[in-house]
């Protein structure tokens, strides 16, 4: 060491090539710093230390024992090396080796059906568990390059669920692995997160491009919350856009009804909660309704409404509705999502509804409730699937809601005013979920009636029942008992509002009844000057008016004889 720097002290005093070398402990070759390695050897070097924990397995020696002359024979060992590849890949598979990987996993499944399930339940069940983990990448770029690999893949993770002679805990673990690779391994969005429209917030977010009057949520925050809204995760966006490309939906969707002929609860559980995952992307959902999801949820209706089955199912149906209903097409995709053609979907379902209204009183239960209604009234969008769902009765659950208990006493005997026999008299209180029952409720009922064959549904109670709630605003005291007491003030604006609106919309359909109840009498009185009405309601008894008048010209002329036909004000009482 000594030789060794007196030599370097030596060339510095010569001012010879040792003065370029300033720390004398640093190794010969780097004198000059990382400038002298070139970009090529330095991009060596990273990849080397990315993929030094990646092991490497020879796949052509383990396909060799698979299919040799003398070793085909051998099926414990095939098994055991299949198990022992998962052992070398336990922190999660190479994405480069997929296509050798997903040879050896074919062979496994070869050997399931051909009766040797027994045999290899075990290596297949430590596959799934490693799929159930990240992809492991030498470089970035392996994301990329091996998309179509990992497709197919989880394509072939998705035949198992419904593969014959296939082993329980084999479907069970590839459930799991389907259900964390759709949810990006919990990266999912939330629904705040997917909305493309960005804050508005104050100066620094286009605030000279906004009203005044609707400032947005940053202007409150002095222009903190001026951010734009963050895009979609894109490991999640890409996961489903691969689940979709491998082939997933149709596959998960025979799993379901494999699940279904087997009647196991769990592997039912596990395969929704996969179509769950799944129909949070807007284009799986829709390839959900296009393969005949609501016939194969059928069955799992029938469940007690408590399990978590129909709490996922719930879940699911929403999703794909949502997302079917808001397609450009969803006009013409929406008969093929709600199943309208099967009968047994909807007596399912509508016997769903009834049972989680009779029995259903804990907060939970609530939620499933209005979950199930909201539901309901997407479905009864579709004309075939309104026809299906009154056939059901439906209509008549969703009419007894609807008029219960303003209406007095329930006509069945031993039951009082609270209790109706088909809602809990525990949910007819006036608590928030309670109120959004009875609010959506009505919206149901009106769907249901939106056609000549069932408007019947509307008339005498319900209309009677909307115009009781409309008539505190008219000066006169409500005719039933109920109406105008039960609710708080601000629950009984929103629902007179409501009413008045529903009966604009059924006044097509029905303006004998409403003229016979005396609804345009009602509007004129509403919208008058005198009217403890607000602007709100006022605008919806003008609407009431407007299209009573032009449904029935005798009303038109009686109203207007009465002086009512233009003495109703605008919105405000001006």
């Amino acid at each position: 060491e000594k030789s060794r720097l007196g030599h370097q002290s030596e060339g510095a005093g010569s001012g010879g090539m040792g003065a370029t070398d300033p720390s004398p402990t640093r190794p010969p070759g780097i004198a000059r710093g990382l400038g002298a390695v070139t970009s090529n050897k330095m991009r060596s070097v990273i990849g080397a230390i990315e993929s030094a924990g990646i092991p490497e397995v020879d796949y052509a020696k383990l396909l060799a024992l698979f299919e040799g002359k003398h070793s085909k024979i051998l099926v414990s060992r095939h098994a055991a090396a299949i198990t022992r590849v998962c052992r070398v890949h336990e922190r999660g598979f190479p994405l480069r080796d997929l296509p050798q990987l997903c040879k050896l996993f074919r062979f496994a499944y070869d050997q399931v059906a051909a009766g040797k399930a027994k045999e290899f339940e075990e290596a297949l069940c430590s596959v799934m568990s490693i799929f159930a983990k990240p992809f492991r990448a030498h470089n970035a770029a392996d994301e990329h390059r091996c998309e179509n690999d990992v497709a197919k893949a989880f394509g072939m993770v998705s035949e198992c669920l419904s593969a014959k002679d296939m082993p329980l805990s084999v479907r069970l673990l590839a459930s799991e692995a389907l259900r964390l690779f759709a949810s990006a391994h919990g990266e999912r969005p939330s629904a705040l997160d997917t909305v493309p429209t960005p804050f508005d917030g104050g100066e620094t977010s286009n605030s000279r491009d906004t009203p005044e009057s609707n400032p947005g949520p940053g202007a409150a925050l002095a222009g903190l919350g001026a951010v734009v809204k963050p895009p979609p995760p894109r490991k999640f966006a890409r996961n489903q856009e691969l689940f979709r490309r491998g082939g997933c939906v149709p596959l998960v969707l025979s799993g379901l009804a494999t699940a279904n002929s087997v009647g196991d609860d769990q592997l039912q559980l596990a395969v929704v909660r996969v179509l769950l995952e799944a129909s949070y992307s807007a284009d799986n959902a829709r390839a959900l309704a296009e393969g005949g999801l609501f016939s194969g949820l059928a069955p799992l209706l029938r469940s007690d409404f408590r399990s978590p089955i129909v709490f996922h199912a719930s879940e699911l149906m929403w999703n794909v509705l949502e997302s079917v209903r808001d397609s450009p097409v969803g006009g013409a995709q929406l008969e093929t999502a709600t199943g309208t053609g099967s009968k047994g979907f909807c007596a399912a379902f509508s016997q769903l509804v009834a049972t989680t209204l009779r029995e259903g009183h804990r907060k939970s239960d609530k939620e499933l409730r209005n979950d199930l209604l909201i539901t309901a009234r997407m479905l009864a969008e579709d004309g075939r699937a309104r026809a299906s769902l009154r056939v059901a009765g439906l209509g008549d659950v969703a009419r007894h809601v609807a008029v219960h208990p303003e209406l007095g006493a329930s006509s069945t005997t031993g039951l009082n005013r609270l209790e109706d026999g088909v809602v809990h008299p525990l949910a007819n209180t006036t608590s928030a979920q309670d109120f959004e029952m009875k609010r959506l409720a009505w919206e149901l009922l009106a769907t249901l009636a939106d056609d000549a064959a069932g408007v019947a549904l509307a008339r005498g109670q319900f209309v009677a029942c909307l115009l009781t709630f409309v008539q505190p605003l008219t000066g006169a005291s409500a005719s039933v008992e109920g109406a105008g007491s039960r609710w708080t003030g601000q629950q009984l604006r929103d629902l007179q509002a409501q009413a008045l609106r529903l009966l604009a919309r059924l006044a097509p359909l029905c303006v004998d009844e409403l003229t016979a109840q005396g609804a345009g009498e009602t509007a004129v009185a509403v919208a008058s000057p005198d009217s403890p009405a607000d602007d709100d309601q006022r605008a919806a008894a003008l609407d009431l008016l407007i299209t009573v008048t032009h449904a029935d010209e005798a009303a038109a002329e009686r109203l207007g004889a009465a002086g009512g036909g233009g003495g109703a004000p605008p919105p405000g009482g001006g």
